[in-house]
């Protein structure tokens, strides 16, 4: 028999994106995977690392929504990235002034804003809190990107 490779290059200058639907809380999901570049990380994947986390709290867990609807909180994107991917990561604190993010050692961010309504809803919900990434395209003068992903697909920072 012949063994044979098949290998697909995918090209494209815009980074990976993914769009989340208006009825859950999984823009950590979809956050992670657009700064890993492709579909990796699943809700079964974080909630596993809520119970790691917090293995003694069946009925209510402190990492994400009390509902099951995601809204997870940065313990378990850290987790993620160190644990199951093996990056590096810096918690930044706000109180530090940005100069100090503002780098070249890294390569992508993840960034927890405070919503003071819901993207999803043209009427004012409470607006809670919003996972979005922010990535450097790996090739020669990389552009930085936001991956939001209540917005239908990347957009450049100026």
């Amino acid at each position: 028999p012949v063994n044979s490779i098949f290998i697909y290059i995918m090209s494209s200058d815009l980074p990976y994106h993914e769009q989340q639907s208006p009825f859950n809380q999984l823009c950590l999901v979809h956050s992670l995977n657009m700064l890993l570049g492709e579909e990796l990380v699943d809700k079964n994947m974080l909630d596993r690392v809520c119970e790691k986390l917090s293995p003694n709290n069946k009925w209510w867990n402190p990492h994400r929504s009390v509902f099951g609807t995601g809204n997870y909180d940065a313990n378990v994107a850290i987790y993620i990235l160190e644990e199951e991917f093996g990056y590096d990561v810096s918690f930044f604190d706000t109180r530090k002034p940005c100069d100090e993010i503002l780098s070249d050692n890294y390569s992508g961010f993840l960034i927890n804003i405070e919503l003071s309504k819901s993207k999803f809803f043209p009427f004012p919900v409470g607006g809670g809190r919003h996972w979005i990434g922010c990535r450097k395209q790996p090739f020669e003068g990389g552009i930085w990107y936001i991956l939001d992903s209540s917005e239908a697909g990347p957009k450049e920072v100026d």
